[in-house]
């Protein structure tokens, strides 16, 4: 009886909800062997009464008032030990009760082993991916910092080179002018009078272009460029003078 008080005292513990399956394996151990004690307190019991009955013999007294008294006061331990038979049976009924729910709290404790297993599998792939993705994503950031770092080199070369292009370009430029320059001016003294510079001013027929004409060839033989001629400028100079005479003269005439 005090087996099944402290099962039940035990059942409305609050706080048997917040203990573990160990918690609850442990409570149903103490159950087992306060169950097993009344138990054998039982069987004691009823065979203490058997061999007592055994003693008396099967001859029953003669009926007296005594005997009465006496059949009565020997009803009462029979009474008592069907009380305890009935106790026994229901201590049995709650042992098996606690065995079936030792079996569903294993099984529950097994699902979450299994559980447990799973999510730390889980977790374990996901660490395996995240660490697989990051080292993708930092050789990824290092090929574009590579790139980069190649694309600006090559962006220098290129203009580096657009440069060089660029001064070679006028240098042909102006290597081509000079010999053309020259070629000219080696047309225009090859002519046998002395009149070869008027070549020069070959077409023009008023001041404004006399004038223009008489600027360009002085950009040309100036003797600070390549082409330039001290001599050859004077006989242009020299030249356009007399041209422009002769142009006012026609102009007064």
């Amino acid at each position: 009886m005090d087996t099944f008080v402290w099962a039940v005292g035990q059942e409305n513990d609050p706080n048997r909800q917040d203990r573990g399956v160990s918690d609850e394996r442990e409570t149903f151990f103490k159950i087992r062997e306060l169950l097993e004690a009344d138990i054998d307190d039982l069987f004691e019991i009823e065979l203490a009464d058997t061999a007592r009955d055994t003693e008396k013999g099967e001859a029953e007294p003669p009926f007296t008032a005594d005997t009465e008294e006496t059949r009565e006061d020997g009803e009462r331990p029979r009474a008592d030990r069907r009380e305890l038979l009935r106790e026994k049976e229901k201590l049995e009924a709650d042992r098996r009760e606690l065995l079936r729910e030792k079996e569903k709290l294993e099984a529950d404790r097994r699902e979450l082993l299994r559980e447990k297993e799973k999510l730390e599998a889980d977790q374990k792939d996901f660490q395996e991916e995240m660490e697989f993705q990051n080292k993708n994503l930092q050789d990824g950031q290092r090929r574009l910092k590579e790139d980069e770092l190649f694309f600006e080199k090559k962006m220098e070369i290129l203009k580096g080179g657009f440069a060089q292009l660029e001064a070679d370009r006028r240098a042909v430029e102006q290597e081509r002018i000079r010999l053309e320059a020259k070629k000219e001016t080696e047309a225009s003294l090859s002519v046998s009078d002395g009149n070869a510079v008027r070549l020069f001013f070959r077409g023009v027929s008023n001041p404004l272009t006399l004038k223009k004409r008489y600027r360009d060839l002085l950009k040309i033989f100036h003797p600070d460029n390549l082409c330039g001629d001290t001599q050859l400028l004077q006989e242009i100079t020299k030249t356009y003078e007399e041209l422009s005479e002769e142009v006012e003269w026609q102009k007064k005439a």
